[in-house]
């Protein structure tokens, strides 16, 4: 059988909710262990944001939705308008965290525009991250790929992390 891009190590809709669950775990870990934050974490399937991040007094700080897409992933009208719902729900820092910068600017229309207008940060990382597994799976069928990605323990995943939110503690 031979590899098509349409192909994931995985069935697509446990590939998605692996990889979704795991930037979410990453950056939770991180923004509780290195700046001392509360951190609710919501149900990766459900409609809604995927992470909110709370001082010790309970005061939402800031909320997040958090992609960990391919580079040629991008949002569609229904996710910009789902994303951009989610968001501005709440009167706090809102980020939305992508993978690429061209999740948010190819073929998605005014999306970025909207974003900037309704006061959403963008945080990219500039990589995808992967399960060992799964990395290993496209490391064999599309070696492309693997150069935007990252395993979750690879120091430069936390340093990332460390680096694009130290706005939150200043």
């Amino acid at each position: 059988m031979s590899y098509s891009i349409f192909d994931y190590p995985a069935e697509r809709i446990i590939y998605n909710k692996t990889i979704g669950k795991l930037r979410v775990d990453n950056i939770s870990t991180v923004l509780e262990n290195e700046f001392g934050f509360n951190i609710k974490k919501y149900p990766i399937e459900s409609n809604g944001i995927d992470l909110s991040i709370h001082d010790n007094n309970g005061n939402m700080l800031a909320v997040l939705e958090i992609t960990n897409w391919r580079f040629t992933s991008y949002f569609n009208t229904y996710r910009q308008y789902r994303t951009l719902t989610n968001l501005t729900k709440y009167p706090c820092t809102r980020i939305l965290v992508v993978s690429f910068m061209e999740n948010v600017t190819e073929n998605t229309g005014n999306f970025l525009d909207e974003l900037k207008a309704n006061d959403v940060k963008i945080i990219d990382f500039g990589f995808q991250t992967q399960p060992s597994s799964y990395l290993d799976w496209f490391r064999k069928n599309d070696p492309i790929l693997c150069d935007d990605c990252k395993l979750p323990d690879d120091p430069c995943v936390r340093g990332t992390i460390m680096d694009k939110f130290t706005f939150l503690i200043k």
